[in-house]
């Protein structure tokens, strides 16, 4: 989490003080090759993540 650039707050509509996230993800093909990188910069008030983590045996 950070706070945004300038044209970040404006194209994002942020009213002031809002910070962003920044998620990036990076898909693979089936030999372990990045094919796609994306770079998502989200408000910081308009998200939720969630993480499921197994618990091994």
């Amino acid at each position: 989490m950070r706070m945004p650039t300038g044209p970040e707050s404006v194209a994002l509509n942020l009213p002031p003080g809002t910070p962003v996230v920044d998620l990036t993800r990076t898909t693979y093909d089936t030999e372990g090759r990045a094919v796609e990188v994306m770079l998502a910069i989200l408000a910081g008030d308009m998200v939720t993540f969630a993480y499921e983590f197994p618990i091994p045996d």
